[in-house]
C-alpha cells in the first residue's frame, strides 16, 4: 500500500487504528509479564470482557489440556480452571466476595458444571 497516495482523512484513520492497537498491547503487557516468569506456560489466547475482565487460555509444558486464568483490571487472581465458564464464575465471585469467596463453588454446583463444584 502506498501511504503517500492516501488522503489526510485516510491517514488519520489508519493512525487511529495503530494507536488503538498499541494501547491494547500496552494494557496486556502485565499479562504477558506474569506468564513469562514461568517458562513452562504458553499463552494460547487472551480474551477481554469489557475493560475489567481478562481471561487467558494457556498450556503448561508437557500438558495437552488448556487451562484458564482470570485477571481483573490486568491483575492476576491466581486461580485456574479447566473451562472458560468456570473461570468466569471465579472472576465474578472474586469481584463481589473477595479472595476467599465461595460463590463460584456454589454456583458451579447448582448449575451442575462438571469438575467445578
Amino acid at each position: 500500500m502506498d501511504f503517500n497516495n492516501l488522503s489526510e482523512i485516510q491517514k488519520m484513520q489508519i493512525q487511529a487504528i495503530l494507536d488503538s492497537h498499541r494501547e491494547e498491547q500496552a494494557r496486556i503487557n502485565p499479562i504477558h509479564d506474569h506468564f513469562s516468569k514461568d517458562h513452562r506456560n504458553f499463552i494460547l489466547e487472551i480474551f477481554t470482557l469489557g475493560d475489567e475482565y481478562q481471561f487467558v487460555q494457556y498450556l503448561r509444558k508437557g500438558d495437552d489440556n488448556p487451562r484458564w486464568m482470570a485477571f481483573i483490571n490486568y491483575e492476576p487472581l491466581n486461580y485456574m480452571s479447566d473451562t472458560l465458564d468456570g473461570i468466569i464464575l471465579v472472576a465474578l465471585s472474586h469481584k463481589y466476595e473477595g479472595h476467599n469467596g465461595q460463590a463460584a463453588y456454589y454456583m458451579a454446583k447448582m448449575l451442575g458444571m462438571p469438575g467445578e463444584g
